[in-house]
């Protein structure tokens, strides 16, 4: 049982760090995605 909570909680642990890690790395997509429209349209 004590095994099995343990697994939980990384499992979970894991989870919510992939979460932030996606929600990160959307971010910066969505920055880099402006800058390469603000510099095509100053263009």
């Amino acid at each position: 049982m004590s095994t099995y909570s343990r697994i939980k909680h990384v499992y979970r642990h894991a989870f919510f760090l992939n979460l932030l890690n996606i929600m990160v790395l959307h971010n910066i997509y969505k920055i880099m995605s402006t800058k390469v429209v603000l510099h095509i349209v100053k263009k």
